[in-house]
């Protein structure tokens, strides 16, 4: 365990809070590699997890056999719970520094995990498993258990972090300041979350969401060859002004997104469209 990737980089955590100034502000982020492929344990990890085998099978897949999911959900669970340990040891060494009152502890991540869904593993797909990521907010003047189901995103943390410095966010930017939301000033206003990677882009507004330029196949390594072919060819930009292909889902009806509905809400589609790209990027 002691040599296990993810302790190591809990263990400088710790050890960084330890050494953090006490006479003036400090800002740390922790980067964990797990969860994550290949999604190695170590035995103890493993074992505190033998003998819970209840886990869905993966949504529109043949991808694993039901004792292959089992065990990739295992480890995924193990690693998990590994790095909620690791957050509770942080989280202690700030209650020992007296700082609780005045320290943001903030647990998001960089991307999902398909976990077998829609015959995908890892990421890089615009399917929920891999671009809905958790983000959980603690700390002073934070509402205690209060969850919010509006989309955000990731780049909200930036105008949220400077907020809370008291330091005035710049103009023009995409990110939009959390903090009145977090203080139960006010609720998160309906807005455009963007997302997207190589040859697709991604608008979610409510509980709508619009994929462009994602052609599902049937093995990942058809993506990766369509996505090295479009760029040497320079098309990825291309396909997502052509707008194709077109996906709309319903996500609070169809959370697996089972049924493309773009054919039947045109108007849906075109909303969201317009609102794909971020406005700094409208007239490149």
């Amino acid at each position: 365990d002691q040599d296990y990737g993810d302790n190591w980089i809990g263990r400088q955590g710790v050890r960084l809070i330890q050494n953090a100034p006490n006479n003036k502000p400090w800002f740390l982020v922790v980067n964990f590699n797990g969860p994550h492929s290949p999604m190695d344990v170590t035995k103890s990890m493993r074992e505190r997890w033998r003998d819970v085998i209840s886990f869905p099978m993966p949504v529109d897949s043949d991808i694993f056999t039901e004792e292959e999911n089992i065990g990739i959900r295992q480890n995924y669970s193990a690693m998990v719970e590994n790095i909620d340990s690791w957050i509770a040891k942080f989280k202690q060494e700030i209650e020992r520094r007296g700082e609780s009152n005045n320290t943001i502890i903030v647990y998001a991540s960089d991307h999902g995990e398909m976990l077998g869904d829609h015959n995908r593993k890892n990421k890089c797909v615009p399917w929920q498993g891999a671009v809905n990521v958790p983000l959980v907010i603690a700390g002073p003047n934070i509402e205690n258990q209060e969850e919010i189901k509006h989309p955000v995103s990731l780049i909200d943390l930036y105008a949220t972090f400077l907020d809370i410095a008291g330091v005035q966010i710049p103009k023009g930017v995409d990110s939009v300041s959390l903090k009145p939301v977090l203080e139960r000033k006010k609720k998160v206003s309906e807005r455009f979350v963007r997302s997207g990677l190589w040859n697709f882009r991604v608008v979610i507004r409510d509980k709508y969401k619009l994929v462009v330029g994602y052609r599902p196949t049937k093995t990942w390594k058809n993506e990766v060859k369509i996505f090295l072919k479009g760029l040497i060819r320079g098309q990825h930009h291309k396909k997502v002004r052509e707008n194709k292909p077109i996906m709309l889902f319903d996500l609070a009806n169809d959370p697996d997104e089972l049924n493309n509905i773009a054919e039947d809400n045109p108007e849906i589609v075109m909303e969201l469209k317009k609102n794909l790209l971020s406005p700094h990027l409208k007239d490149q």
